[in-house]
């Protein structure tokens, strides 16, 4: 049952939701239905990534040494100035921005910036790693055979695929998602199985550099002013927390989420924002909050506020409590934006 109970701060009053409060027998059952939707959705990712990588795209092919001198000039001709000679780094986040996700441009080019440094010896195909991994996303030839490996742009688009369905694999979780692009997704899983929370103890050191020279460390901080980067700065488990601590069911349309607690349960700030206003929504209370650089949410569905219009919550910080609906339901809609889009919030939610 899709739910639009919450959109852009401002919109217009949408339909209420009706969603039963499951027991805790039934919580199974709940937790299953959440799951579907993920699961088709990333059936449907793995399908498009086999089709890309089993070469029903252009077939690799190695750049001569004669080819090389002339694809510089033709990338040359796309570039803008020292900062960006070739146009990789505006394609990378344009890529990443239509492929990843919404806002998830300028995380992909800090992390192709990782893997090949857009060096154009390793762009076009001039120069592999010691892995043997080829391209400006360095790819590695056994998995993406289907690919031109030394096309910056077709290698963008793979490498952009991969880290869809690992966001999708991984629930959102995008430090699980960019460890698996590196060091593999069942190593990550492997790792998550046998500890937990404590997952990344177990990467290899490249791996944990690799993080950190992206993403950063685990403890959530504030973005410099400016860096329109993933929402809310560099948090330990997807680009959002969850603000509620116990879930006991969601439900999407893609552009909106209902999010079913425990009536009085504390309602957390999802990532470091401004509150910018809170005044009555569909279900109670509602929040908006500006996170910089065109990023905004909504939560609708509190009761006690422990916040006003023009405080600073950092990630984690009491919003209020869950207050219930006018049909009894402790639940909590939750909107985000970018520059005014509404985004579907499960992307940005471990």
């Amino acid at each position: 049952m899709p739910i639009d109970s919450v959109g852009p701060v401002g919109a217009g009053a949408p339909p209420r939701i009706a969603l039963a409060m499951p027991s805790r027998r039934d919580f199974a059952a709940v937790l299953d239905a959440h799951l579907a939707e993920p699961r088709s959705e990333l059936s449907e990712l793995r399908a498009t990534l086999d089709a890309m990588r089993s070469g029903k795209f252009a077939e690799p092919h190695s750049a001569s040494k004669a080819d090389y001198g002339t694809l510089l000039k033709q990338w040359s001709a796309r570039g803008s100035g020292a900062a960006d000679p070739y146009g990789w780094r505006n394609m990378t986040r344009t890529v990443g921005d239509h492929t990843v996700a919404p806002g998830f441009g300028a995380l992909f080019e800090r992390q192709i910036a990782q893997e090949s440094g857009f060096d154009p010896a390793v762009a076009l195909g001039q120069r592999r790693s010691s892995a043997g991994a080829e391209g400006i996303a360095q790819l590695m030839p056994q998995f993406y055979p289907g690919v031109d490996r030394t096309d910056p742009e077709a290698s963008l688009k793979a490498g952009a695929m991969t880290m869809r369905h690992n966001l999708q694999a991984f629930d959102g979780d995008v430090r699980k998602a960019l460890a698996a692009y590196n060091a593999g997704a069942a190593r990550v899983q492997q790792l998550v199985r046998a500890h937990g929370a404590d997952w990344e103890r177990g990467l290899p050191a490249e791996t944990k550099q690799y993080l950190s020279a992206i993403i950063g460390d685990a403890k959530a901080t504030l973005r410099p002013e400016g860096e329109a980067a993933v929402y809310g700065g560099r948090g330990p488990s997807g680009v959002l927390s969850s603000p509620l601590a116990t879930v006991l069911g969601r439900q999407s349309s893609g552009a909106a989420l209902g999010l079913l607690g425990l009536p009085g349960a504390t309602v957390l700030s999802p990532a470091d924002a401004f509150v910018g206003a809170t005044r009555a929504g569909v279900s109670g209370s509602l929040v908006s909050l500006d996170g910089g650089n065109g990023w905004g949410a909504s939560l609708d569905g509190l009761d006690l506020l422990h916040v006003g219009s023009g405080d600073f919550a950092r990630r984690g910080d009491p919003l209020g409590t869950l207050g219930v609906n006018q049909i009894g339901q402790p639940l909590l809609g939750f909107g985000l934006q970018l520059d005014g889009q509404a985004l579907d919030p499960r992307l940005y939610l471990p």
